[in-house]
């Protein structure tokens, strides 16, 4: 049996240990340290109000509750001290005890710093009734991101559900180990302690604890646990409870492709309705028009098929939905319903980054976000110029038009005879070598899909050359049909990768 006093060795170690760096601390040149030196004190103090137990084990164990308590009090009651240097002593304290003391229970002193840049604004959040997950990241140079914040220091909800929310924030950060491109990341919900499954609560009714899922690129992850209760007119928050534990891996299918963009469709479409109500022009009525096409779009695409095949066949729907508005609407001048569906569209390639590390090598580059961006600017000079075709065509005009879009982002237009082609191509050629252009493309009124219409009623198909500034060439056919009356109805669009 261990004696009493091995366990008071202990304790005067680190009661001097906190004494001299108290000392330190206020002499130190330091703007913050008389915080650091508080924190310190607060250290000392907890040592010294910690009982001594018979037995080593249950006095490392009864400190460390008492040291983390304090630590998360200055987490979540620290006002007054905004950068954390009072918890920072505290878990400077506790990482060089568990470095002196084996057996000490310790908190990986960099998921700490993690929870120590977390944990207050959650506090804040709850303080309000709110439970919304919070997290931040830090990349390999040390630097943290909080995720999901709006610039006033509001969380940006990323689900429907708070669960939606988690799942999300842990794909991309699951993505993000997966490309180097993040280190460190923590992920912290409300939930009820009790349950096993540890779910997060919707509404701070059902919480009694925030939960914190702590992860590196390497695969070691912690959780952690910290309860809280309502006390008079606030939260109180008590030491944490942590573990290492196996990583979670976020479902991954199509099912959740569509989860995620419907809860990026709830946010753009109500904020289009918000802002309906004092809208003279009916702009933000036609762009919610083409958010809902968007999303009747995406509910008929199958959620069976392969992820890969899902994200792709999604992107052609939503472009053809895209040029479907930008053919038939002659009562939308202005593409407002095009806008809405390439919102939506932007909205799927930001989901589908959180998808890619699932994906063979090969799929992956045609879903990263540079391939995904060229074919947003190829879609944008499409849908800008399909509407002058189809004027043209009206007034009986069947020639072509050679568009561009330059690098500040400004497009233009010239219509020209076939004949006038090549020269149209040179001019491209000598405005993507002088860096002057990102996209061009030639728009042909074609028959059968193949040569020069000779007259306005036999155009059924628009064919499209498109070239971008990263080099990228790429053919697109929209078919049509066309009435008597002139008016154009959109039957399909493919592409063509060319050489």
């Amino acid at each position: 049996m261990e004696s009493e006093s091995d366990v008071e060795l202990i304790r005067n170690f680190l009661l001097e240990y906190c004494a001299e760096s108290e000392r330190s601390a206020r002499e130190s040149d330091h703007h913050a340290r008389a915080a650091i030196e508080t924190g310190f004190l607060a250290a000392r103090h907890a040592i010294e109000t910690t009982p001594l137990f018979e037995h080593v084990a249950d006095y490392l164990v009864a400190l460390d509750r008492s040291l983390y308590g304090v630590w998360v009090d200055f987490l979540t009651d620290g006002a007054d001290d905004p950068g954390q240097f009072r918890a920072v002593a505290i878990r400077v304290a506790l990482d060089e005890f568990a470095r002196i003391i084996p057996g000490l229970p310790h908190l990986p002193a960099a998921c700490m710093g993690l929870v120590e840049e977390l944990l207050p604004f959650a506090a804040k959040l709850h303080a309000a009734g709110r439970v919304d997950p919070v997290a931040v990241s830090m990349d390999a140079h040390n630097a943290t991101q909080i995720e999901g914040v709006t610039p006033d220091g509001d969380v940006r909800p990323q689900g429907r559900t708070h669960r939606n929310a988690v799942m999300f924030l842990l794909r991309n950060f699951e993505n993000d180990f997966a490309n180097g491109q993040r280190e460190r990341s923590a992920v912290l919900f409300h939930v009820d302690a009790a349950s096993s499954a540890r779910e997060p609560v919707e509404d701070a009714a059902r919480g009694n604890a925030i939960a914190g899922l702590l992860q590196y690129a390497s695969g070691e992850t912690w959780q952690l646990v910290v309860p809280y209760r309502r006390r008079a007119d606030r939260w109180e928050y008590f030491a944490p409870a942590f573990e290492e534990v196996e990583r979670p891996t976020p479902s991954s299918e199509p099912a959740d492709v569509l989860e995620c963009f419907m809860d990026a469709f709830d946010r753009q479409y109500a904020a289009q309705r918000e802002a309906e109500a004092g809208d003279r022009s009916g702009r933000h009525r036609l762009i919610g028009q083409g958010m809902a096409g968007a999303k009747t779009t995406m509910t008929t695409q199958d959620v069976t098929q392969d992820l890969g095949d899902y994200l792709r066949n999604c992107r052609l729907a939503l472009d053809a939905l895209a040029v479907k508005f930008a053919v038939e609407d002659v009562d939308d001048p202005d593409h407002w319903r095009v806008a809405g569906a390439r919102t939506m569209r932007s909205d799927l390639d930001r989901v589908t980054q959180s998808f890619t590390h699932r994906l063979s090598p090969a799929l992956r580059d045609e879903f990263s976000a540079a391939v995904l961006a060229v074919s947003r600017d190829f879609m944008a000079l499409i849908e800008a110029h399909i509407p002058v075709i189809r004027t043209m065509n009206a007034d009986g005009n069947l020639e072509s038009i050679a568009a561009w879009t330059g690098t500040d982002g400004s497009p233009a237009y010239k219509v020209m005879p076939p004949s006038d082609l090549n020269e149209a191509l040179a001019a491209a050629d000598k405005g993507f070598a002088a860096g002057a252009l990102k996209t061009f493309g030639l728009f042909q009124q074609a028959r059968n899909g193949l040569g020069q219409a000779s007259r306005p009623e036999e155009v059924d198909t628009i064919i499209v050359g498109l070239e971008h500034a990263s080099g990228k060439l790429v053919a697109a056919f929209i078919s049509c049909d066309r009435d008597s009356q002139r008016r154009w109805s959109f039957r399909d669009v493919s592409f063509e990768e060319k050489n």
